[in-house]
């Protein structure tokens, strides 16, 4: 489980809001060439809050369905979505970082790291093999005062198998 799924699951308002900036952020970026060739920055401005809100509007009653009372708003729109509309696609960015994430599998011998690896305490960059760990802050699954006690020990565990740091990837790389 990664930080943006825990944060779903556990209902936890603060990062659901911060997760509404996130995906408004990239609503906002592919909007830029329409944005330029057809709205001012006075319509933006009032056109990205709305955004905001209604992205964390959707999260917060998506998270608390089917008990959140705007449920029946939810299974409204399912019903009144028109038929016309495409199914979202990635960008070209996106799947290529998408297809070398497949193409790197990166597996470990321990199964410590490997389940580290799975719920996103470490990562790897797409097409690389340079192991990068989240912020302690960020840790899944690892309570506050153990924090540091638990980066130890992945870096630990990196290091017996191969990993050395590497200052100018920010991350583990393999010997």
């Amino acid at each position: 489980m990664n930080i943006f799924q825990k944060v779903l699951l556990d209902n936890d308002e603060l990062g659901i809001q911060q997760l509404s900036m996130l995906i408004a952020l990239d609503v906002r970026n592919e909007l830029e060439d329409f944005h330029v060739q057809h709205l001012s920055d006075k319509q933006m401005k009032i056109l990205n809050p709305l955004i905001r809100k209604a992205i964390y509007n959707s999260l917060i009653a998506i998270v608390n369905y089917p008990t959140h009372p705007f449920n029946r708003r939810i299974d409204w729109n399912l019903k009144i979505m028109p038929n016309y509309w495409e199914l979202p696609e990635l960008t070209d960015e996106y799947k290529e970082a998408l297809s070398k994430m497949a193409e790197t599998k990166i597996v470990f011998q321990s199964e410590f790291l490997n389940n580290e690896y799975q719920i996103g305490n470490i990562y790897s960059l797409p097409g690389k093999q340079c192991i990068i760990l989240k912020g302690a802050y960020a840790f899944v699954g690892v309570k506050y005062e153990d924090r540091a006690k638990h980066r130890s020990k992945i870096t630990g565990h990196l290091r017996k198998e191969g990993y050395i740091y590497s200052a100018f990837d920010d991350g583990y790389i393999k010997t």
